[in-house]
């Protein structure tokens, strides 16, 4: 059997508060007699008096505790001024108490003290769990920790002692009340724990790395003094950022907290609540009250559903940073009534406000220091039982001065005094705070400010090198239509962006016959500047290949096997229509019309004597995606006056209006019979026009080319 029986009293008079508190636990006791206890504090009361009622009241009872930042439990609840007594009965677990002394100076000699003097009690038995209480002001945590973790060789947990001050701070080992020290309970025999670690905190910012550092002093970060680097971060304040702490990060990328607690204002340094490494990368951190208890409730639910099956706890102890509860201000009651209703129903729950937290950070790893965390430890022989005991009614008494008016008056207005004490510091706290939010909202101002300016000027760039581009290429496109004997031809390109993919060429090719002219139309995948730098490729390569002359089908391959050196495998590629059109030498026969089409949509041909459409259809696969492509080239005999030859772009078929209607071939073709005795330019214009009229004032999705050849 084991079980723990708690008595917390708030009081502002020791012996109310700790009469209250013995009473609360010797009824609950109902008999039994307690093998060891924990003694919890504000550090207001008279703490001598406090611990030798206590002994005398438990007898040759190990007890250890220390003051603390704030304690809870399911006797009250939360409390900032109260003493909260946990007692230990079992049959089955033994328990031994040790105390080490001088840990500033030597803090791995005084956890070797503490737990010798705690094993003492049971020398041949190894402790299977361990708690401890140490004071943090002036040591390096850590070392002391990792000290007392390897001393004990068990799983060690709790918290470092806190105060109203820091120079409030004690801990206690029976009736002392000591400075300095290490206090540790170890408890012998089937005491197994199971426990849970809540950081809230989340780094913001960039990493930046600590430069220099001397012991526990961080003196510079990222080129500066370290509080220049705070200040620089969170603008402008005069207390210690103590609820913005930094993420240290270790080599397996998990970082640890810690908190500045003091600035040196001329030397720029600042003291952390441990040591942090010189050359380590750090972060600001940030908490929110919201974030915190969403945290606590998901860590909570968590450690409960990964008890093993059959472990059933018989209580439970929590330490809290003391920075959380300034954080969670009313809410801090939220933090424990989540245990509450985590953990099975009547479950012995206490702890307390700590200036640090003991834990290992995984099951199986040594203990470590930790900072604004929230450490849940649930322990026992794993029966139960301890929350199986009818829970007494336990009856506050009335203080012996109830009766003296003047005195219950006097009781009053003390205990007012100190609840407006505690404003006052809390006042201060939250005006230091009010300075870091102004800091920090007075620099988002500027640096939004400062960015903005900085976007407009880069957008101006922007602006002007689009507009630049632009120019460029609608320079690349022909300037006029060409006159070619025999043709009337007409072309547009009209861009979404400033820039666009679609392209289109007259080209005079060497050797292909008086009065002929060939007609390119090619459209570059998606649209923009990449689009527009892979055409003006395209264009130059294929300007450079007509010009020596040769058959369409041998243009067409040569460009696609240069564009593929440079379009291979980043998903780019260019559709090409190649049209030549070469009338009859002598006029007495038909023209004939050769193509080459490289996955581009085909050209439509009219002929209004037949009041019919044929589709130049033949082709093969765009460029630029397989090297080694051989096009072939196809020929169309029956040119005849009249006719109207038109090469476009997806741009206008697939536009849409507002009911998401596409404009479509069979609107082209239309709008092109409609008009086919008109010149090229006007076909051209009547197209465009009524594609805009179709759109309805909705901004072009892709590019529009389009090319009309008439033939005389």
């Amino acid at each position: 059997m084991f079980r723990a029986v708690i008595g917390q009293a708030q009081c502002v008079d020791t012996e109310c508060a700790a009469g209250n508190v013995i009473r609360q636990c010797r009824a609950r006791l109902a008999g039994s007699v307690p093998g060891a206890g924990l003694l919890f504090s504000s550090s207001g009361f008279d703490l001598p008096l406090l611990l030798d009622m206590t002994a005398e009241s438990f007898p040759d009872m190990p007890l250890v505790g220390c003051t603390t930042a704030g304690q809870f439990s399911t006797a009250l609840g939360p409390s900032l001024d109260a003493v909260c007594l946990v007692l230990f009965v079992s049959d089955t677990v033994g328990f031994g108490a040790g105390l080490g002394k001088n840990a500033l100076a030597d803090p791995e000699g005084a956890a070797l003290e503490a737990a010798a003097m705690a094993r003492m009690s049971h020398p041949e038995t190894q402790p299977s769990l361990a708690f401890a209480f140490p004071e943090a002001m002036g040591l390096t945590p850590g070392r002391l920790v990792s000290a007392l973790s390897a001393s004990v060789g068990c799983p060690l947990f709790g918290g470092f002692a806190g105060g109203e001050g820091r120079d409030d701070v004690r801990q206690f080992f029976g009736r002392e009340v000591v400075r300095g020290a290490v206090p540790v309970l170890c408890m012998f025999g089937p005491a197994r724990a199971f426990f849970a670690v809540s950081n809230s905190w989340r780094p913001v910012g960039r990493r930046v790395r600590v430069e220099a550092v001397d012991g526990n002093r961080v003196l510079r970060i990222d080129g500066r003094a370290a509080v220049e680097f705070y200040r620089d971060t969170l603008g402008p304040h005069g207390l210690p950022a103590t609820e913005m702490p930094l993420a240290v990060f270790g080599d397996d990328g998990r970082f640890t907290i810690r908190g500045p607690l003091d600035y040196d204002e001329e030397g720029g340094g600042i003291a952390f609540s441990d040591v942090v490494p010189e050359g380590a990368e750090v972060r600001i951190t940030e908490a929110t009250r919201a974030g915190i208890i969403t945290d606590v409730d998901k860590t909570l639910g968590e450690l409960c559903r990964s008890l093993p099956q059959g472990f059933v706890p018989d209580a439970a102890l929590a330490f809290s940073c003391s920075t959380r509860r300034i954080i969670l201000g009313l809410r801090s009651r939220e933090e424990f009534e989540l245990m509450r209703r985590h953990f099975p129903p009547g479950l012995p729950i206490a702890g307390f406000h700590a200036y640090g937290e003991i834990s290992p950070l995984s099951p199986g790893d040594p203990a470590r220091f930790h900072n604004c965390t929230l450490v849940t430890v649930l322990f026992g022989d794993g029966k139960g039982e301890g929350a199986s005991f009818p829970e007494p009614s336990v009856e506050v008494p009335a203080p012996e001065c109830a009766a003296d008016a003047m005195a219950m008056k006097d009781r009053e207005i003390r205990f007012l005094k100190k609840q407006l004490a505690r404003s006052e510091q809390l006042i201060v706290r939250l005006e230091h705070l009010r300075d870091i939010a102004s800091g920090l909202q007075s620099r988002m101002n500027t640096e939004l400010r400062d960015a903005n300016l900085t976007i407009r000027e880069k957008n101006r760039l922007l602006r002007e090198a689009l507009a630049l581009a632009e120019e460029v290429q609608l320079r690349l496109l022909p300037r006029d239509n060409p006159a070619v004997p025999g043709f009337d031809i007409a072309g547009k390109s009209i861009y979404c962006d400033e820039t666009g993919g679609d392209y289109y060429d007259y080209l005079a090719v060497p050797g292909a016959g008086p009065g002929s002219v060939a007609v390119v139309v090619g459209d570059v995948s998606g649209h923009g500047v990449a689009s527009a730098l892979l055409m003006t490729t395209a264009r130059a390569l294929l300007r450079m290949r007509a010009s020596m002359g040769g058959a369409p089908a041998c243009h067409v391959e040569d460009l696609n096997r240069l564009l593929t050196q440079d379009t291979a495998e980043t998903g780019r590629f260019v559709t090409l229509f190649y049209l030549s059109m070469e009338p009859s030498p002598d006029g007495s026969q038909p023209g004939r019309m050769r193509w080459v089409r490289a996955g581009h949509d085909p050209a439509l041909v009219y002929d209004p004597a037949r009041r019919e459409f044929l589709e130049l259809a033949e082709g093969g696969v765009p460029l630029g995606i397989i090297g080694e492509v051989a096009y072939e080239e196809f020929v169309f005999e029956g040119m005849a006056g009249g006719q109207v030859v038109a090469l476009g772009t997806d741009g206008i078929w697939e536009a849409r209006n507002r009911n998401g209607e596409m404009f479509g071939k069979m609107r082209l073709r239309r709008i092109i019979s409609e008009h086919a005795d008109l010149a090229a330019r006007k076909i051209v214009a009547a197209v465009l026009e009524e594609l805009e009229a179709f759109r309805r004032g909705l901004p072009a999705e892709d590019d529009v080319t389009l090319v009309v050849v008439k033939v005389l």
